[in-house]
């Protein structure tokens, strides 16, 4: 029988009547695109337009950004492989192209971070974790990473739920020099069957209107070797069960109108097939026999207007559709097989106001209003099956004030989020209402110099996903939202520097977190059960290092750095054997470099990122430590003038001393690999 609380929809209708009514409003008028302001960059016949940089110096809150110069000159593999790179960001990589790449930002959990891609953040109430490799860097303008508040107080509410964004901002291809049309072909491949064309159109339908179209294709059969250590027993084997196929097609549209508004449009279909590769023990370096079949369907867009007078609005809408089957083979399971599928959907909408009375000051609301739905199925268990197809409604409000001085700046934000379920069976956890503030300062004390200090304070939260709640037996429906306080402070510079160098930035940050209700799964009786059960203290420090140092009229030494040294302790219990221990997969050091030489006839880059010990279990004893590890990579890359176009061509040499290691234990990584690709822009 189903369950339907009218008290539930009264109240999810009065809270979300703004964001609905606001967000009609905006998107009546249209809009596009929905950054401030642009640059073009100019390759012969195209152009390619990009999201202006942000100022990392100048803002108040850690921001790192990875443009994409720096993603394709220094040889990235993929989405998880450049995130990584960012200071004080572990990503847990199960192994191989098809293995899952989650991010956790200061030791938080990949629940705390806010993947957004175009400015619209990527849902998964399901499990609450995104897929990194899902994301190709072809098409990608930048990438940026904030931890607390961002500065850009114009922004969805939803956003300030977490304690961290990465953003992925896509480029936007057009045509120039009367051009009415563009392409642009790159073709790579590489080891262990790796191969990826990668397709690009753009066509200018008015001089106010573009359109472009896009399709990637990789796939590879990931049979790499690695070498197994049991003891005094090592034998060379071979990675198995991790072929992978995807296929990501996206159209994008851009509109400005004549009174300077902007309308962007975005679909997208992506659909893989991968060969998940479980852990490898001895006597069974195969791992498990698993499979996982997705499809996404994405439209999402957006409007917004500059008035005349101190008033902006934008609004941004979103509708997804992911399916996902999984299977196992195994003998344990009634014929020989468990299946479980998944559909979620996702519609979310948002309006977003700001008013600027002065110069200096700024004010802004947000309305956020989420949908999430899950339908799920598992066979052969079919006395299981029975699910409760929960409905979850989200209504997030935000509201931010922002003063700016030459000197300091200070900005606040105050969110309220309330939540609400309903579910086709069965019961459903009570509403959820939560308020949390942010608040971030940055003082300047000399205008002539480019120092600057900076301190942060947020509260953030997870909210349960599906799967916590209602899982079959594992779920809770008592379970509390995991919260989490940030603080932090922290200093910038940038200036000459020293007698070689053209130029010098340094970041330095130091930070505590406290997570509280630290949603776990804890042995009960027979089962094992969600518990909000942990608490968790975090406290490290950061710093990046950026250097270009001039070799002469037409060659150049760029260098950049990031160390990060944190501890991360379960403090959860102090009878506990494992009570102060560092959390497990959190090394105590971390770090990652690059150096990159421009010559006139070919760039020249290596980069290197690498790990201290970690622990696998909460105790942190010998038998659990997992060695550290360091990867090298170099490439190649040149560029080259052609009748018909620009040609890119460049090689890679990755993991060249062939490091065998392990960022999950039993999930070894790739050794020594190669990989070449071709661009042609025309």
């Amino acid at each position: 029988m189903a369950i339907c609380s009218i008290s539930k929809n009264r109240f999810y209708w009065r809270r979300g009547a703004l964001g609905l009514l606001l967000g009609a409003l905006l998107l009546s008028e249209a809009k596009a695109q929905v950054w401030d302001s642009v640059q073009t960059r100019e390759l012969q016949t195209v152009n390619v337009t990009e999201k202006r940089k942000p100022a990392v110096l100048r803002s108040p809150v850690p921001l790192q950004v990875l443009d994409a110069g720096q993603i394709r000159r220094l040889g990235y593999q993929d989405a998880g492989d450049a995130v990584r790179r960012f200071a004080g960001v572990g990503v847990r990589d199960y192994g191989g192209i098809g293995g899952l790449k989650t991010i956790s930002v200061r030791s938080l959990g990949p629940h705390h971070t806010a993947v957004t891609y175009d400015g619209v953040a990527v849902g998964n109430v399901q499990a609450g974790q995104i897929d990194l490799g899902r994301f190709p860097l072809d098409n990608l303008a930048q990438i940026s990473l904030t931890v607390g508040q961002s500065a850009d107080i114009f922004q969805p509410a939803r956003l300030a739920a977490f304690g961290s964004v990465l953003a992925f901002q896509t480029e936007r291809f057009a045509p120039v020099n009367g051009s009415g049309q563009c392409w642009a072909l790159n073709l790579k491949a590489g080891s262990f069957g790796f191969a990826n064309p990668f397709l690009r159109y753009g066509r200018r339908l008015s001089e106010r209107a573009l359109l472009s179209v896009e399709s990637n294709y990789r796939r590879a059969d990931g049979r790499y070797p690695f070498t197994l250590v049991n003891g005094d027993f090592v034998s060379r084997e071979k990675r198995q069960n991790t072929a992978v196929n995807e296929w990501n097609s996206e159209a994008n549209l851009y509109h400005t109108f004549r009174d300077s508004s902007s309308l962007s449009l975005k679909a997208s279909y992506s659909r893989s097939d991968r060969e998940l590769p479980g852990s490898v023990i001895l006597y069974n370096p195969a791992g498990r026999r698993e499979r996982l079949r997705e499809q996404h369907v994405l439209v999402q867009g957006g409007y917004e207007k500059q008035y005349e007078s101190p008033w902006r609005l934008k609004g941004l809408f979103k509708y997804n559709r992911a399916y996902s089957e999984y299977r196992e083979h195994d003998a344990k399971y009634e014929g020989g097989v468990q299946e479980e599928k998944h559909r979620q959907q996702e519609f979310y909408g948002s309006g977003m106001l700001l008013f600027t009375p002065v110069g200096r000051i700024a004010f802004s609301g947000a309305s956020d209003l989420t949908v999430n739905t899950l339908h799920s199925g598992f066979y052969p268990l079919r006395e299981q099956a029975a699910l409760t197809h929960p409905v979850r409604y989200t209504s997030q409000t935000s509201l931010s004030f922002q003063y700016l001085h030459e000197r300091f700046s200070l900005t606040g934000t105050l969110l309220s989020t309330w939540i609400t379920e309903q579910a086709a069976s069965g019961e459903t956890p009570d509403d959820r209402y939560r308020f949390t503030p942010s608040l971030s300062f940055s003082f300047r004390p000399w205008t002539s110099r480019s120092l600057r200090f900076r301190i942060l304070y947020k509260q953030a939260y997870r909210v349960p996903t599906f799967n916590d709640l209602y899982y079959l037996r594992i779920g809770n429906l008592k379970l509390k939202a995991e919260s989490a306080r940030e603080y932090g402070a922290g200093a910038t510079w940038s200036g000459k520097g020293l007698p070689f160098t053209s130029y010098i930035a340094l970041t330095v940050d130091g930070y505590y977190n406290n997570v509280r209700d630290k949603i776990t799964a804890i042995p009960t009786t027979y089962i094992w059960k969600m518990q909000n059960t942990g608490k968790v203290r975090i406290w490290g420090a950061d710093l990046t290092l950026k250097m270009l140092v001039p070799l002469g009229d037409r060659s150049e030494l760029s260098l950049s750095g990031s160390y990060t040294r944190q501890r991360a302790e379960d403090v959860t219990d102090p009878s506990a054997s494992y009570y102060k221990h560092q959390l497990p997969y959190t090394p105590e050091h971390s770090g990652s470099g690059a150096v990159s030489v421009a010559f006139p006839w070919a760039t020249l880059s290596y980069t290197v990122i690498g790990a201290g010990e970690r622990y696998v279990n909460k105790e942190n004893v010998a038998m659990y430590r997992l060695p550290g590890y360091g990867e090298h990579t170099i490439s190649l890359h040149r560029e080259l003038e052609a009748k018909y176009g620009t040609w890119r061509l460049q090689a890679e040499l990755i993991n060249l001393t062939d490091e065998q290691y392990a960022i999950i234990q039993y999930y070894p990584m790739p050794g020594r690999s190669f990989r070449v690709s071709a661009t042609c822009l025309f």
